[in-house]
């Protein structure tokens, strides 16, 4: 690779790195703005209003656990559990009942 070639990459990635700060701080700007708004919002409800609105908060937040967690369980159902598993939900779960309502 050439001094030319060189200096031009080392400047592209400077470039790229210097404009991927910008974007991180703009992202931790409107976050701190998104956060202050709802602070305030918050404050103006009444405590009932404000324990719904944490409830509804919470109910946003992601549950269980993550995929990897769950991989020291594989291999632990048989085949033919297996099978018969899938054949029960295919057979049962996709019925409607137009009464069940």
């Amino acid at each position: 690779m050439s001094f030319m070639q060189n200096t031009r990459l080392n400047l592209y990635y400077k470039t790229i790195h210097q404009s991927q700060a910008i974007i991180k701080r703009e992202i931790i700007m409107a976050n701190t703005h998104i956060k202050e708004n709802i602070v305030n919002q918050i404050d103006r409800l009444p405590y009932d209003l404000q324990l719904r609105v944490l409830d509804f908060a919470a109910s946003l937040s992601p549950k269980g656990v993550k995929g990897k967690a769950l991989l020291r369980f594989k291999g632990t159902i048989s085949a033919n559990d297996l099978r018969q598993i899938s054949k029960a939900i295919d057979e049962d779960c996709e019925k409607a009942d137009i009464n069940e309502w």
